[in-house]
């Protein structure tokens, strides 16, 4: 009667389970090049500390417009979301780009074996 038992909700456990298999896919992939399993579990909490930073850690956006005083206010209401909502969009568009470069070379980041090679930036 005295068990204790734990159960993660929502954004939570859907971490959890992403901690959890950086960690397997990790220690997996750095098994074929001979990479040692601390290391790379070592490494999939560090890769998962950078992910989870990009997406909660996102700083405050202020976004200050003057209204031309021929609005009225319901046309200013109506701008004023509209620039919250492009605002939100951008956010989103950015964190899903940088977690997908950061997902797209964590292999290459995080194995001995480095199959990246490096691109001219244009």
């Amino acid at each position: 009667m005295s068990e204790v038992i734990r159960v993660r909700f929502g954004e939570e456990r859907e971490w959890e389970e992403t901690h959890q298999k950086l960690i397997s896919d990790l220690v997996a992939t750095g098994s074929l090049y001979g990479d040692d399993e601390a290391l790379m579990r070592a490494k999939a909490d560090c890769a998962y500390e950078v992910i989870r930073r990009i997406v909660e850690h996102v700083p405050a956006v202020e976004i200050t417009v003057p209204m031309p005083e021929i609005l009225s206010t319901g046309q200013c209401e109506l701008i004023t979301e509209s620039f919250r909502r492009a605002a939100i969009r951008s956010i989103e568009a950015t964190i899903v780009h940088s977690v997908e470069v950061v997902t797209g070379s964590l292999y290459d980041l995080c194995t001995s074996k480095l199959a990246w090679r490096p691109r001219t930036v244009s």
